[in-house]
């Protein structure tokens, strides 16, 4: 798997996380996201944090509050993000 690969799955699992919010914010409109550009810093990035990016985001964009992701550090695996349970 590429980088761009795993930067793309990883945007759609953020989405994914939460789509019931984004339809409960617009619920009479199909709501289609798209992604022109991604840009990060090639040292010390995990694509997880893609995902977390795009949840913030859309949690701005459509006024919802954002998922309470929690974000642990270790020096051998990095960053770990527990996002929360669905309800």
């Amino acid at each position: 798997m590429t980088a761009l690969e795993e930067d793309v799955q990883q945007l759609e699992f953020g989405l994914r996380q939460v789509a019931d919010a984004i339809a409960t914010a617009r619920p009479e409109q199909l709501v289609v996201v798209q992604v022109e550009a991604l840009s990060y810093p090639l040292t010390d990035y995990q694509p997880e944090a893609a995902a977390a990016a795009i949840a913030g985001w859309a949690a701005r964009e459509f006024d919802f509050t954002p998922p309470d992701i929690a974000v642990t550090f270790d020096r051998t695996d990095g960053y770990t993000l527990t996002w929360p349970s669905p309800t």
